[in-house]
């Protein structure tokens, strides 16, 4: 099976790519880097494209005979001087890809989405929320992961915010705040999306609870470091 990683260096992206090759399909990433910062043995099963996603003639045509597109690119903080804003890369990076992806006849596009946001970050889910409306319009199987706070080694600070955020969710008096945030280790994440695609009836808005019944059943083929 075949596919490819839109944002396949950043954090998601990256266990993405390393549970797919785990699972002994033909993966390729695309990413304005290519090839990741650091090296592991794994890695050497993806092949690193650098393209930036809004070049399609950089990237697309490594879409023939694709399984599955895979979508992870999105920000928290944006920087308008470089055009880098919550509607451009959470919202129009969604459509561009899933255009690629339905010209090029690709049967399933997984888009990376969130469960919420605080009030503060209202643009990066109203991004989000109008790329997902855009993608169940298509004619294509969508499946849109909405988990909370992804957390992980290759996210500073993650493990100890979703700690904080388990201990909040027995705290009455908060409410549903630490519910609509609740913690998925990338790696459960990165499990679910690739049962997704081999689950031909998944399609939709996957929340968090099926995340995480989609990541414990996946089987594991084989053991990579």
């Amino acid at each position: 099976m075949k596919v490819v990683v839109t944002g396949g260096n950043g954090f998601i992206g990256l266990e993405i790519c390393k549970t797919a090759v785990s699972q002994g399909f033909d993966v390729i990433s695309i990413s304005r880097r290519g090839y990741p910062d650091h090296k592991e043995a794994w890695m050497s099963g993806v092949n690193w494209v650098s393209a930036n996603i809004f070049n399609t003639d950089r990237w697309t045509g490594y879409l023939t005979g694709a399984d599955a597109v895979i979508h992870t690119i999105g920000i928290l903080r944006e920087k308008p001087d470089h055009n880098i804003t919550f509607e451009r890369l959470n919202g129009e990076s969604v459509i561009v890809a899933a255009s690629a992806a339905y010209t090029a006849q690709v049967p399933v596009f997984v888009m990376i989405s969130a469960s919420d946001a605080p009030p503060i970050l209202k643009r990066y889910i109203t991004a989000k929320r109008e790329a997902e409306s855009y993608l169940l319009e298509q004619k294509i199987r969508a499946v849109i992961m909405r988990p909370g706070l992804v957390y992980g080694e290759g996210r500073k600070g993650s493990e100890v915010i979703a700690a904080l955020t388990r201990l909040g969710s027995r705290v009455p008096v908060i409410g549903t705040f630490p519910s609509k945030f609740s913690p998925v280790h990338v790696s459960i994440l990165a499990k679910a999306v690739i049962n997704s695609i081999l689950n031909a009836h998944i399609q939709g808005i996957i929340q968090i609870h099926e995340i995480e019944k989609l990541g414990a059943s996946l089987p594991q083929k084989e053991e990579i470091q």
